[in-house]
C-alpha cells in the first residue's frame, strides 16, 4: 500500500495528523464448516482473488522529547468486493436418528458432488494505533 500523511503543529501539545493509502491486495478465503452431528465436513470453502485495497487514518503525535515522540491513532482498511471461484464439495445428507454415542452421524450413502462454485466477499478492519518514534 502507498500511504500518505498530513500533519500540523497547532502549538496545543499534540500534533494531529489525518492520511488517506491505496493498494492492491490478495484477499484469501479458507473455510471449513462441521455437520451439528460432529460427522465429516460438509462444506468446504478455499479460495483468492486480487482486490483494490484503500485505508483512512486519522491520530495525533505526542513529542515527548528531541528524540521520541509517542503516536495514537484509528485505522480504517477496506477491500473492494473479491469474487472468490471455489470447487464446491457437497458431501451428503446425514440422519439425525443414525447418531453414535459421541454424536457423530455417518453421511446417508449419497456420493460426493463437486461443483464449481463463486461466492462473493470483502475485508474491513478498524484498527487502534500506537506508536514509539526514535528520531534520529
Amino acid at each position: 500500500m502507498a500511504n500518505g500523511y498530513v500533519d500540523y503543529d497547532l502549538g496545543i501539545g499534540v500534533i494531529p495528523y489525518f492520511g488517506a493509502g491505496i493498494g492492491w491486495g490478495r484477499l484469501e478465503i479458507d473455510a471449513k464448516n462441521q455437520s451439528e452431528f460432529g460427522g465429516p465436513l460438509q462444506t468446504s470453502v478455499e479460495g483468492r482473488d486480487h482486490v483494490f485495497t484503500w485505508s483512512l487514518m486519522i491520530g495525533g503525535t505526542y513529542p515527548v522529547n528531541d528524540l521520541i515522540d509517542l503516536s495514537f491513532g484509528y485505522k480504517y482498511i477496506a477491500t473492494t468486493d473479491a469474487d472468490i471461484n471455489y470447487p464446491g464439495r457437497d458431501i451428503g445428507l446425514f440422519d439425525p436418528d443414525n447418531v453414535d454415542d459421541r454424536g457423530r452421524a455417518d453421511p446417508i450413502a449419497i456420493p460426493t458432488v463437486y461443483t464449481s462454485r463463486r461466492i462473493e466477499t470483502e475485508y474491513d478492519a478498524h484498527e487502534a494505533v500506537f506508536a514509539i518514534r526514535y528520531k534520529f
